[in-house]
């Protein structure tokens, strides 16, 4: 095989043509489907977002009906040690 016909591709090997093809159709797959995912997502995202809506809403009626709760009493300090001389 004549070398000077390949141009500036001489060097390379039918193994690179074929990695690099495989490449380029993995990106086309990509390319094609990843805008159907993420519209999919967005469905999902809304029916979350209605689910989340409605919980809040029940959470504020609870907090009209709810008595409010007393604070806890606040934590007593723990008892520090005091470093002896030589200790270290």
């Amino acid at each position: 095989m004549n070398m000077d016909n390949w141009g500036p591709l001489a060097g390379f090997s039918a193994g690179v043509f074929l990695l690099m093809g495989a490449l380029w159709l993995f990106l086309l797959f990509l390319w094609i489907t990843v805008p159907f995912s993420i519209f999919a997502i967005r469905g999902q995202l809304k029916q979350q977002l209605a689910v989340l809506q409605r919980i809040e809403q029940r959470l504020a009626e609870l907090a009209l009906v709810l008595p409010p709760r007393a604070s806890p009493p606040p934590p007593e300090p723990a008892p520090t040690a005091i470093p002896t001389p030589g200790a270290f």
